[in-house]
């Protein structure tokens, strides 16, 4: 399970920083599902 959520960080981060990178003046949908993804790892402790 921990190798699961790792992986998922690492996506979320490297998505982050792809989006600083770009800076897309249009809000996209995936970026909203990524911040919630990761509030609820920071929720179950991670």
């Amino acid at each position: 399970m921990s190798t699961i959520v790792g992986n998922l960080e690492r996506r979320l981060a490297a998505y982050a920083e792809e989006q600083k990178k770009s800076k897309p003046k249009t809000t996209q949908p995936k970026r909203y599902r990524g911040a919630q993804q990761e509030s609820r790892l920071r929720r179950l402790g991670h």
